[in-house]
């Protein structure tokens, strides 16, 4: 069944906010998570500077992160201890997307650039129509990145 715009717009017009509930009060509650924060790492402020689509990822207890200068990094999730750390060369804008024992990372230039998740070793570079500014993702030994 089909309303038309007029007896949609109607019925939106007729609406009463006396009809509205009030919001009910919060209730009390005793706090069953607490937060103990283990380590904390900067591993770069391009983020704040930049804008860039860079966001850290876990996979397989490690935590992987970029900044814009092109320095990608793994860290050991346990204690914070730096694994790896490569610099591609590249301005970064995106990743690092995580899959099939890879690290994955897209370039302001139209540059992707797949490493080894375990060393950091480049296992390969390609070029796409444009800069890559989201994580590309990794499934099914294929590799996707959303160029603009």
């Amino acid at each position: 069944m089909y309303m038309s715009m007029a007896a949609l717009l109607s019925a939106c017009a007729s609406f009463d906010e006396a009809d509205i509930d009030a919001p009910r009060p919060l209730a009390d509650f005793d706090a069953t998570v607490y937060i103990d924060r283990q380590w904390s790492k900067n591993v770069s402020d391009s983020e704040a500077r930049y804008f860039a689509g860079l966001r850290p990822t876990y996979a397989q207890g490690h935590i992987y992160a970029a900044d814009y200068s092109g320095v990608v990094t793994a860290l050991d999730a346990r204690d914070g201890s730096v694994v790896w750390s490569i610099d591609t060369g590249l301005r970064l804008g995106g990743g690092p997307g995580v899959g099939g024992g890879l690290v994955i990372v897209g370039s302001r230039e139209g540059e992707v650039v797949a490493l080894a998740a375990d060393s950091g070793e480049e296992r390969w570079r390609a070029s796409v129509t444009s800069e890559v500014l989201s994580p590309p993702v990794v499934a099914a030994d294929i590799v996707v990145a959303n160029a603009i």
